[in-house]
């Protein structure tokens, strides 16, 4: 198919709904037609470029609201499970060494 001419495809209608890449911070459930997709990545998980669905953060890290990785909890704070927003204070009598 070389030396073929074809019409653009964003002048088609077609094009003007087809899938785009998610942004990062963001997550794009199939047939999106925004690169903002679904909307920004939960609290509690973290969405890369291109996420289809956002990822919860593992125990001992945590994530805001469009947060494109996990973060470490700072020392003197953990995390239990996965999928927490935001770090909780160690308890008293306990060591929490984070990173």
């Amino acid at each position: 198919a070389l030396n073929t001419n074809l019409d653009w495809l964003p002048n088609q209608p077609l094009g003007k709904f087809a899938t785009q890449t998610c942004v990062e911070g963001y997550f794009c459930e199939e047939a999106s037609q925004s690169p903002n997709g679904s909307g920004p990545c939960f609290s509690g998980h973290y969405c890369p470029p291109g996420t289809s669905y956002p990822i919860p953060v593992p125990a001992g890290n945590f994530a805001e609201l469009g947060a494109i990785v996990p973060a470490l909890c700072f020392p003197g704070t953990y995390t239990p499970i996965k999928g927490y927003g935001s770090c909780l204070p160690c308890p008293a009598g306990y060591s929490c060494e984070g990173y």
